[in-house]
This record gives structure tokens, C-alpha cells and sequence, in this order.
């Protein structure tokens, strides 16, 4: 009998016993609220050359990985047979970006569905301007004579968990897959059986 650990924090606090697993069991317990937890964790630890007015980039000032390493990583691994599938989670869970745009954020809402935790990591995609930014940032890895993501590599844009407006998130969609795919295949989380507007905004094919 017995166990090396448990994805409960309290059962490490209370216990003794080891915190292993998701950071959704064994980090956020740490935190009085979600949105604490969020604040302490985030980081964007990938060099982006892509500044705000005041030069400011995303990338985390503690440590980071610079583009030549990953894209070496990413084939290197191929080489071996090992598929890496980079993802840069947007529009929502992106506090590391929207701190350095806040004008591009979602301002005075909250989660309908967390314990009405401010919505500060959510790019307002109903602005054009917030979706031209993200494009951006995609442009960033996946154009260039020698992108980070090379055509080969298969590039997620997450698009998961949005909780503010789904007109808009289903717009951002419409944009923001066709434009990755002139360089690089596809994925994304899937969300559209409950992000969901009335009368509902259709997903294009290129899409």
C-alpha cells in the first residue's frame, strides 16, 4: 500500500504527502483564489521580438528559450520521430500578453463561470486591433527565411476556455486559423459546442 504523492495540495499541506500532477490540483490549491494562482504562474518563457510603445516584449525577463533553440529542439525531435506541437493559448489565458497590451485586454468583466475572477488574461477580440496583435504574435515563430516553426511544425493556437464574447471569439476564430494556415497546419482546442452565440456566427470552411 501507500502512494509517492497526490495531485491534492492540502493532502501535502496537511499531511506531508508529496504534490505531484496538474498544476490545476497542486499549484492553484496553494492560492486563496484561481486568479492569485494565475498571477504567480505566468510567465511567456519563449523570445519574442515583438514590443509594445514602450519596447516591452512578453518574453519572461527570469529565464527563457531563445527561437533558435526551440526551433533546433522542434527537429531535432522530429528527426527522431517525436512531433512537437508548439501551442501559444489565445485569446484567453494570455496574461503574459495582455499585461504588456492592456489597451487590447477585456475591461470590467468577469467569469461567468469562476467565482467572477476578472478577465484580465482575455485579448478583447471584438477590437481588430487585438486580433491583428495576435497575428502578430503568430507571425513572430512561423514567417521569416528560418521561422521558429517551420512549415513542417504543426502550430496550436489553443482558443480554449473563452468566457466573454462568443460573437466575437467565433470572429477570431474565423481570422485567426486561415491566417496560421498559410504557413503551418492547425490545431486548436475544442470549444464550439458551448461557445456558442444566438442566432450563431458560422464557422467558415477555411477555418
Amino acid at each position: 500500500g501507500g502512494c509517492v504523492g497526490t495531485a491534492c495540495a492540502m493532502s501535502d499541506i496537511e499531511f506531508g504527502v508529496p504534490a505531484l500532477g496538474t498544476m490545476a490540483h497542486s499549484w492553484i490549491q496553494m492560492f486563496d483564489t484561481e486568479y492569485e494562482a494565475f498571477k504567480a504562474y505566468e510567465a511567456f518563457r519563449l523570445e519574442s521580438d515583438v514590443t509594445n510603445a514602450n519596447g516591452e516584449s512578453p518574453t519572461a525577463k527570469d529565464y527563457f528559450i531563445k527561437k533558435a533553440e526551440l526551433r533546433d529542439f522542434i527537429q531535432d525531435q522530429r528527426a527522431l520521430g517525436m512531433n512537437i506541437v508548439p501551442e501559444i493559448d489565445m485569446p484567453a489565458h494570455a496574461t503574459s500578453f495582455t499585461k504588456i497590451w492592456p489597451e487590447l485586454m477585456v475591461q470590467g468583466a468577469v467569469s461567468p463561470l469562476n467565482s467572477n475572477r476578472p478577465l484580465v488574461d482575455h485579448f478583447d477580440v471584438s477590437k481588430q486591433a487585438a486580433i491583428d496583435k495576435i497575428k502578430e504574435i503568430f507571425d513572430d515563430y512561423t514567417t521569416g527565411e528560418n521561422p521558429t516553426f517551420d512549415a513542417d511544425t504543426i502550430v496550436h493556437v489553443g482558443a480554449d476556455e473563452f468566457v466573454y464574447n462568443y460573437t466575437a471569439y467565433r470572429q477570431f476564430v474565423n481570422q485567426i486559423v486561415p491566417h496560421v494556415k498559410q504557413t503551418n497546419t492547425v490545431r486548436m482546442w475544442g470549444g464550439f459546442t458551448w461557445i456558442k452565440d444566438n442566432p450563431e456566427t458560422p464557422i467558415i470552411t477555411e477555418a
